[in-house]
């Protein structure tokens, strides 16, 4: 079979990676497997620009995609989820089913781990280190809430809790829920949302140099009142910056 003219054949007008080529080589799929694993994909909901992206998918074997799409749905997820997590499919079976049973032991239900399916492509020995360092920080309840926390890299999580507690924001003066948001994000984003208030918000760019540090102040106190922009995007607080001005004046911040 000549592996990249069957693919174009089948997915005209996409790109196929070198990778997938050489993958589907490798794993000795015939024509006809490979027209069955496609046939299988998009009865499933996958469209041919998803499968495009996930070629590889093509050089695995039928019974090996059905199974993991049938654990898949048994779990709760929906074929657009599924979709969107196709590189699910073509992971061993007894891994997948293996990641599951770890992330029911830690207590997570099957809604949760439906909502945060990328987990089951996560090794249970990182899955479970991941729990251990952020129950340091979190409520067990509020962490199996915010499950998506067990796939961020302690690195992040750490440096966050270590530049939210410099801006004066912990889990003491914070909703909980939002506090193990804020955990998620780089501590790089929640600076260009905090310099984003200090630019277009407060008075920092037009006051003597000697009053620049307690204006940085009065803005951090701001934000420890309303941790929640700090999960907004640059966009959404630039299309709402109107409104932000007036809870920041009347808040007596200007």
């Amino acid at each position: 079979m000549e592996v990249r003219k069957t693919l174009e054949s089948m997915l005209a007008g996409f790109e196929i990676s070198d990778f997938a080529v050489q993958f589907i080589e490798n794993c000795n799929a015939t024509e006809d497997s490979v027209k069955q694993v496609y046939a299988l994909l998009r009865g499933h909901g996958l469209t041919d620009e998803k499968i495009a992206t996930q070629a590889a998918l093509l050089g695995i074997p039928p019974e090996t995609i059905e199974r993991n799409y049938q654990n898949l749905k048994s779990y709760g997820l929906t074929d657009e989820k599924i979709a969107t997590l196709a590189h699910l499919l073509w992971r061993d079976p007894e891994t997948i089913e293996r990641n599951h049973q770890n992330l029911k032991r830690l207590g997570l239900n099957d809604k949760t781990i439906a909502s945060q399916a990328q987990l089951l492509g996560i090794p249970p020995e990182t899955i479970k280190r991941n729990y251990r360092f952020c129950i340091r920080f979190l409520r067990r309840d509020i962490l199996l809430e915010q499950a998506q926390l067990l796939g961020s890299a302690n690195v992040t999580i750490e440096s966050s809790v270590q530049y939210l507690y410099s801006i004066g924001i912990n889990s003491d003066n914070t909703e909980l829920g939002t506090y193990a948001i804020l955990l998620g994000t780089k501590p790089r984003k929640k600076r260009e949302k905090v310099a984003w208030i200090l630019r277009e918000l407060s008075d920092y760019q037009i006051l003597p140099n000697d009053m620049k540090r307690a204006e940085i102040q009065k803005v951090y106190s701001f934000v420890g009142q309303k941790p929640y922009l700090l999960i907004k995007s640059i966009k959404f607080l630039s299309n709402n910056k109107e409104r932000l001005q007036q809870i920041f004046n009347q808040a007596g911040y200007n």
